[in-house]
């Protein structure tokens, strides 16, 4: 699990390579879900100042991404994956 630098947003990483991304200030349930990884999830993070997250996977993959959050209580989250 991992907390945005801005406090309200978190990501949880799971078995199956799922990732979910709350957003808590709108609902306790998922705001998105990834699946991305074939093996279980093991380790997610945001960047401490860049509108970035990764996550580790039990089968050595890591997977960037742009996860930006809005000031605007009314604009959702962009969340997409870097490609290498």
């Amino acid at each position: 699990m991992a907390i945005h630098p801005g406090g309200d947003n978190l990501i949880v990483g799971s078995k199956e390579g799922k990732m979910c991304w709350f957003d808590m200030d709108l609902s306790s349930k998922p705001y998105k879900t990834l699946k991305n990884h074939p093996k279980d999830i093991v380790n997610v993070a945001f960047h401490r100042s860049d509108p970035l997250f990764a996550s580790w996977s039990e089968d050595s993959t890591a997977y960037v991404f742009h996860g930006k959050v809005y000031s605007d209580l009314n604009e959702n989250p962009l969340i997409c994956r870097w490609r290498f």
